[in-house]
């Protein structure tokens, strides 16, 4: 339990790897977040956590019009999922938090998800950074279903 709590305080909001241009995040992100990016942000940083919507990378999917968050469930036909529109302007992406139940990680212009439903009886997915910023990724299947897709509106 011990080793639990010492690795989740050692968890990032986001991590920035600066020589390849590369922000690793949980969910998603803003088209203007009220903080600075790209940048590395530890979850056991007080002064990370007084940030304003930093909490909203670990759970950005849709936005609005306005390149505002909109919570789960509230999406629209109107609204688009981040990284279809994200500009590349914090450099290229690799995130997890959405999963797309497929045997690939999903590729978007700037971005790349991870999250490959794992949890739903998909594939666990992950990514290999080399010494020249190289990404590739690794696909195992799961052994079972651990949870049953539950489905917005």
């Amino acid at each position: 339990m011990m080793l639990n709590l010492l690795f989740l305080n050692s968890a990032y909001y986001s991590y920035h790897i600066p020589q390849f241009n590369l922000l690793l995040v949980h969910g998603g992100l803003l088209k203007q977040m009220a903080f600075k990016l790209p940048c590395s942000y530890n979850y056991n940083n007080p002064n990370h956590t007084a940030l304003k919507d930093i909490s909203l990378i670990t759970k950005t999917r849709y936005l609005n019009t306005a390149g505002k968050f909109v919570a789960l469930g509230s999406e629209t036909s109107a609204d688009a999922y981040w990284a279809e529109t994200y500009n590349g302007q914090f450099g290229y992406v690799i995130f997890g938090h959405q999963p797309f139940i497929q045997e690939q990680a999903k590729y978007f212009t700037f971005a790349t998800g991870i999250d490959t439903g794992c949890v739903f009886g998909g594939w666990l997915t992950a990514c290999i950074i080399d010494e020249n910023g190289k990404h590739s990724f690794v696909t195992e299947k799961a052994l079972k279903k651990y949870a049953l897709i539950k489905h917005s509106k």
